[in-house]
């Protein structure tokens, strides 16, 4: 059995359910117009790396991520994409494929939350 198939395995096993919502990009008069696509359920590990506290803000301490999430390595997660997570809604911030020679493992996400 080769590690993507234990991980994707064990993602699916323990992971936590969550709604994946694909950034679609759109120009109407010449202005970039973000959307959002329906809903996809996924699952994913997830990692809380900062309180929410709004203190944080007032001390001068620039917020980079609230969460890192892993996902399998066929999910189809890119930059500006929501992620549903219970009541929070987590904007990926960035994407990084975690390699094993040379083939994608998993995903991980820099997630920060969303104030809606």
């Amino acid at each position: 059995m080769n590690m993507r198939l234990i991980i994707s395995k064990l993602i699916d096993t323990y992971g936590q359910d969550c709604q994946l919502k694909k950034r679609i990009t759109n120009t109407i008069d010449h202005q970039i117009v973000y959307d959002y696509s329906q809903p996809k359920m996924i699952k994913g590990q997830f990692l809380q790396i900062m309180p929410y506290d709004s203190e944080l803000y007032a001390w001068g301490n620039v917020k980079v991520g609230d969460w890192i999430g892993c996902f399998p390595h066929d999910v189809n997660i890119e930059e500006g994409d929501l992620i549903i997570l219970g009541s929070d809604t987590l904007e990926v911030q960035n994407v990084v494929y975690r390699r094993h020679k040379g083939k994608v493992m998993y995903k991980e996400a820099l997630l920060r939350r969303k104030s809606l």
